[in-house]
């Protein structure tokens, strides 16, 4: 009996824990339709450093396609020279709070190292958003490696404020 309570009861936590919490999947990186307004909230420039290669990230909207492009006046690769790495179709949303008043808290990318692979293992770019001081912050990650005895992870990592 006590074994069923606390079995009930982890699924009662579990459920509200999800509670305000929605995954959206996205088909070709078309935003659908009901999110575009929070989307249009992060859309521009944004400007810092990714595995310390200084640069720009623009954010952009055409139409319904949400996409992002790595800029550093020189070889605008994400990886660094060499690499000719691409950023690919929005995939995922991921939503905080209520369905009332949700908040945009992460957009995922599909990402290809391409010939910089066997450095970087990711095949994902994850976005956070955050604000500081009235100014949207994006935190940008890409596993650089699986560590499969311990399932752990190294990250690649960014840290880009907006401009425009």
């Amino acid at each position: 009996m006590l074994s069923e309570l606390k079995s009930s009861f982890l699924i009662v936590l579990f459920a509200l824990l999800l509670a305000g919490c929605k995954w959206v999947q996205v088909d070709q990186g078309r935003v659908p339709q009901e999110f575009l307004v929070h989307a249009r909230e992060y859309v521009g420039e944004y400007v810092g450093n990714f595995d310390g290669l200084p640069g720009k990230l623009v954010l952009s909207l055409d139409t319904d396609y949400l996409r992002l492009r790595f800029v550093d006046g020189i070889h605008n690769d994400l990886l660094g020279v060499g690499c000719e790495s691409k950023i690919g179709d929005l995939d995922y949303l991921y939503f905080q709070g209520s369905d009332e008043n949700p908040n945009l808290s992460q957009i995922t990318f599909k990402f290809d190292s391409n010939k910089c692979n066997r450095q970087v293992h990711g095949k994902a770019i994850e976005i956070h958003f955050s604000t500081d001081h009235g100014k949207n912050i994006l935190q940008l990650t890409i596993v650089e490696r699986y560590y499969y005895q311990d399932n752990g992870h190294t990250y690649l990592e960014g840290m880009f404020a907006k401009s425009n």
